[in-house]
């Protein structure tokens, strides 16, 4: 920028001195006088030019620096080479989707093609994250007690720290912990995740340990960007906790030229089945998941599925399998998207899965046999670029204490600050409480978002 200013200053300089270069003889004094105003005007306006000409580079400069700044913070990398062009191949990767323009960061919000595919371009030690998540809720549900669901007025919902990606070429890690459940007395969730990745080829890595599991859209989606203030009942009574202990392989088949498979990622592997707990039985869970992406990545579709088994209330006989099932979808068009998700399964016996055969909290409403389903459609339109409103729908089939089915609507708003700070408003009509995880027991929430 430096060297521009000094060449453009010489060329300007050059030209008023060729100009000045004229013959002066048999001029009056008058036509000198005028002659040498008229020099220094076109001098003074083509400074002018020139300082416009460098603000507006300026300007634009400082427009493509903020959004490179936003697309590494977005796909969590410092590679320099982003900042000039993405290769065919790299455009092929479900987690390379440029977000350049308000629309395509509108998409990656609704899409979310980075969903569960790991934090292999991020460097472990140089993105370390902290997430508060504080809430304001009023207007309790009918027959509804304290810390059922509902703590009146101010509360620290979320505080955590994580640490996720690439530790060198062949291996990664990830680690968070939590503080609120500390204060709740859960101290065995104090440590959300911890496992380890080994990058078996560049389009496979295999994960051991503790990590959310993938399983549909809901459960991974973080609660940053989540919209609504918690997750679809049925996922609180399937996936308390949202975690399990396992190993899995999960991967694309993007070296692969058939065109069906391409933009395709799957995880499969055995867990637990137990979330943050000791197992409670002597059977691992089979994990199934694959994501396609259509058209420019603007709809994307999966299916999940868990196959198990789970203990049974002392004196009931009968059918103890956990299977669970699930469909999710998401679609954007403009300013419009769309997310639905339903889930089907085996009726979970106990609450919270504590471990066996100590402390286990069985659900009341549970018999053998029984089935529960559920799921939700929610609508997403965006005001402008940081204001956004949504219409969500959830149903559930059977509470797991009540027994009655659950319909819940919310219609809500916020607004984003920044990339890292967002305000959301909500409220909800609901036939009745749930007591499932995370169970939202209130009419009226409003909701502050932090991470850096």
């Amino acid at each position: 920028m430096l060297m521009f200013r000094f060449k453009a200053f010489q060329v300007v300089t050059a030209v008023a001195a060729f100009l000045t270069m004229s013959p002066q003889h048999g001029l009056a004094e008058a036509e000198k006088s005028v002659q040498g105003k008229e020099i220094e005007a076109r001098l003074e306006s083509a400074l002018q030019r020139l300082t416009a000409i460098q603000q507006s580079l300026e300007n634009e400069i400082e427009s493509i620096r903020k959004d490179l700044e936003e697309f590494r913070q977005v796909h969590g990398t410092s590679d320099p080479s982003l900042s000039t062009s993405v290769s065919p191949s790299e455009a092929a990767s479900p987690a390379q989707v440029p977000s350049s323009d308000k629309l395509s960061e509108f998409r990656q919000r609704i899409i979310n093609p980075d969903l569960g595919v790991g934090h292999r371009e991020q460097e472990f030690f140089k993105r370390p994250s902290l997430f508060l998540q504080t809430r304001y809720l009023a207007g309790k549900l009918r027959d509804v007690q304290t810390n059922e669901g509902y703590e009146p007025n101010f509360d620290l919902n979320r505080l955590e720290f994580a640490m996720e990606g690439r530790v060198n070429e062949r291996f990664g890690m990830g680690f968070e912990i939590q503080y609120h459940p500390a204060t709740d007395g859960s101290s065995e969730e104090l440590v959300n995740l911890a496992y380890l990745d080994f990058y078996l080829n560049p389009y496979t890595t295999v994960r051991a340990g503790q990590f959310v599991r993938p399983f549909g859209f809901d459960i991974q989606q973080s609660s940053f960007d989540r919209e609504n203030p918690e997750r679809m009942n049925a996922v609180g009574y399937f996936f308390p906790g949202q975690r399990d202990r396992g190993v899995f392989v999960q991967g694309n088949l993007n070296f692969l030229d058939a065109n069906p498979l391409q933009d395709l990622a799957y995880w499969v592997g055995v867990s637990n089945g137990n979330n943050f707990f000791d197992d409670n039985n002597a059977n691992v869970n089979l994990n199934f998941r694959v994501r396609k992406y259509y058209r420019n990545k603007t709809l994307a579709t999966g299916f999940s599925a868990i196959v198990g088994k789970q203990p049974l209330p002392p004196g009931l006989r009968g059918n103890n399998n956990g299977n669970v099932f699930g469909l999710d979808a998401q679609w954007q068009k403009g300013w419009f998207g769309l997310r639905g998700e339903y889930i089907a399964g085996n009726m979970p016996s106990t609450l919270l899965s504590l471990p066996f055969p100590e402390n286990i909290e069985y659900a009341p409403a549970f018999r053998p046999g029984r089935s529960l389903t559920g799921g939700h459609l929610t609508a997403l339109f965006q005001i402008s670029a940081r204001n956004s409103t949504y219409l969500r729908y959830d149903q559930m089939n059977s509470d797991l204490v009540t027994g009655l089915p659950i319909k819940a609507f919310n219609l809500g708003y916020f607004h984003q600050f920044s990339s890292n700070v967002r305000l959301a408003f909500d409220y909800q009509f609901k036939n009745g409480p749930s007591f499932n995880d995370d169970a939202q027991n209130q009419r009226f929430a409003i909701t502050l978002n932090s991470e850096f």
